[in-house]
């Protein structure tokens, strides 16, 4: 029998005993008075706000000697996609491609920054367990930051190259299973 089964019948039990042994349950209802009665008034305010969070799909021109922002340059995302997923021995892998837009094409005197949410992407087909998630070490188009953690992920923060254009699209080769993976295969540290 449950617990939450057991407590239950027990104190059903404790019920009937009680009103078995002698009028147990009458004196219960009596009602009581305080030993003092003072009014008291209250007054509150409510207020209803909307929380909304936007999407973390961050993209910025920086400047490649100060590393800053460019200012007045924009850049966007314009799309995450799940290119291709497949079941790989213990979780799956995935194939992701960020495709990013900018007003200006970078040179040596600057690169793009990311900062986005890859569960976000478009066109998972199997489920991807974020909490076992890392980056693997074929993705060449990007850098991640020295010591970036895997279970930063779903977040994905990393600077794409000088000379890239002004229209890039970004490979990034996922998995969901880096317990069992040698370190070395990793793009981030475990």
């Amino acid at each position: 029998m449950s617990g939450h089964r057991a407590r239950l019948v027990l104190a059903a039990l404790a019920l009937v005993v009680l009103a078995i042994a002698g009028g147990g349950l009458r004196d219960v209802s009596r009602p009581t008075a305080a030993a003092w009665s003072d009014t008291v008034y209250a007054r509150t305010h409510a207020s209803v706000k909307q929380v909304t969070s936007e999407p973390r799909m961050h993209c910025t021109v920086m400047v490649t000697a100060t590393g800053q922002p460019r200012p007045g340059v924009a850049c966007r995302i314009t799309s995450i996609v799940v290119e291709h997923q497949w079941q790989s021995g213990p979780g799956s892998r995935a194939n992701l491609i960020i495709r990013t837009e900018s007003d200006s094409k970078t040179t040596h005197e600057e690169y793009l920054a990311l900062d986005i949410d890859l569960s976000l992407a478009k066109g998972w087909t199997l489920p991807f367990n974020w909490a076992q998630a890392a980056v693997h070490r074929d993705g060449q188009n990007y850098t991640l930051a020295p010591g970036y953690p895997c279970s930063a992920l779903p977040i994905f923060v990393a600077d794409l190259p000088h000379n890239a254009g002004n229209n890039q699209s970004t490979y990034v080769p996922m998995l969901d299973y880096r317990s069992q993976v040698d370190p070395a295969e990793l793009k981030c540290v475990p």
